[in-house]
């Protein structure tokens, strides 16, 4: 089966969005959505007890840590990750010039400017498609992406075919191939 390579310049926006992606696959998506869910009861509970003005002000002082937290997990992560993605293009100097990605048979190829990594399918935990990526995982939080974008449909199934031929059950594919 042949190899599928993608070559484009780096691009802030889509690596701002890969990141976004691997972070909605991993356990850190569930953070924000229990944090408020905490905040919440703890009000009820709070205000349950008493519906005096007392009550209110206490209410107000002893949920607004937990609201600054839920607001730090809800935008300023993301700013942060936005930021990060923008940075790179700046700093880090393989980010200059072409990046080329690919799969084949062996692994997920990467080159750039300085940067020629080779990662054996047996390096990944597991694989995830998207909407707009393949995201190949090696621990639960880090993943390489090979975008979609200017994949014919054959070039599609032909990453498919490799991705679920090296890690089976452990590939969370869009499409049967």
């Amino acid at each position: 089966m042949p190899s599928v390579s993608t070559t484009s310049p780096y691009d802030a926006r889509e690596h701002y969005r890969a990141i976004r992606a691997t972070s909605r696959e991993t356990p850190i998506r569930f953070i924000p959505p229990v944090m408020l869910l905490f905040v919440v009861a703890m009000l009820v509970t709070i205000v349950a007890g008493s519906w005096s003005r007392e009550a209110w002000t206490d209410t107000a002082r002893s949920a607004l840590p937990w609201v600054l937290l839920v607001l730090f997990w809800s935008f300023l992560l993301p700013a942060s990750q936005r930021w990060q993605a923008y940075a790179a293009g700046k700093r880090d100097p393989s980010k200059q010039g072409p990046q080329e990605r690919s799969v084949d048979e062996n692994g997920f190829h990467a080159r750039s400017n300085g940067l020629n990594t080779d990662i054996g399918w047996q390096m990944f935990r597991r694989a995830v498609e998207t909407e707009e990526f393949f995201l190949f995982f090696m621990s639960w939080q880090c993943a390489h992406y090979l975008p979609k974008r200017g994949l014919s449909e054959e070039q599609l199934g032909i990453v498919r075919k490799h991705t679920r031929a090296a890690l089976g059950d452990r590939a969370r594919l869009m499409e049967p191939d």
